[in-house]
């Protein structure tokens, strides 16, 4: 590292050197200057400044470059970092997470010193996924995830790009995240938007699929995603429960009109 970063400040060293002696440099002698005259002049001059915006670009682009790869070589190293410190959850403590679909919220005091767990208000009923309209998990996929059965868990361009446009503000707020990822988040998780919670997530999300079926990930977030609230006012999770508060029939029953 200390050999690239004193690589990093002789190049920069290099630059400020020459750009100091093109923006101050004179004629080599007053008789070359007498003899350009005219077009001659014209496009002599015309060249030397061409030339120089291109070194100019060239050494700022190197630069650009170079600090580029500095940039990505510390984010690199931060992620890492985050993932070595997160916990890695055995595959009988996931299962045992995932199948456990009642909803409770932890309450912690100072220094982290957990007080008790509250059970949720949520309203839900869980049902298999052969239990479940197949119109109705389509549409789901559909509108979150288009790509769930394609994909590893995680989509690396829709990470990137939902990062950049929180970071600039700019273009679509998408989230980034799949349903294997919302799952995570739910069910391992919290909700708190920070890189740390979202490195975390990703490398839950590459194990979760790793160790259960597109189906298993699928059927869980079903049973727990929060739905809005029924007809008699009542917050609801999963869609067995949406479908009888907010349509009257069950999950299996929903369909297109």
């Amino acid at each position: 590292m200390k050999k690239f970063v004193d690589r990093v400040k002789t190049l920069g060293t290099r630059f400020r050197r020459w750009f100091t002696a093109f923006v101050t440099r004179r004629p080599d002698s007053k008789a070359d200057s007498k003899h350009l005259t005219g077009k001659t002049a014209i496009v002599f001059y015309g060249n030397v400044t061409l030339q120089s915006i291109k070194s100019i670009v060239y050494y700022l682009l190197g630069v650009l470059g170079i600090a580029a790869v500095f940039g990505l070589g510390l984010f690199g190293g931060y992620f890492v970092s985050i993932i070595d410190a997160t916990p890695i959850p055995t595959e009988a403590a996931m299962k045992a997470t995932l199948s456990n679909t009642s909803r409770t919220s932890s309450m912690y005091f100072a220094h982290n010193v957990k007080l008790s767990d509250v059970k949720s208000d949520l309203y839900s009923t869980k049902v298999s996924l052969n239990d479940m309209s197949p119109w109705l998990t389509k549409a789901i996929i559909a509108t979150e995830d288009e790509d769930f059965y394609r994909h590893d868990g995680v989509v690396p361009k829709a990470v990137i790009r939902a990062f950049f446009s929180d970071l600039t503000g700019m273009g679509n707020q998408t989230g980034g995240s799949t349903l294997t990822q919302q799952v995570v988040k739910m069910m391992f998780l919290n909700s708190e938007t920070t890189f740390k919670r979202k490195a975390a997530e990703i490398m839950l999300a590459r194990r979760l699929k790793n160790h259960f079926s597109k189906n298993e990930i699928l059927e869980t977030y079903l049973n727990v995603a929060t739905l809005g609230r029924n007809n008699k006012g009542q917050n609801i999770a999963g869609v067995e429960a949406a479908a009888q508060g907010l349509f009257g029939v069950s999950a299996s029953q929903v369909n297109l009109p």
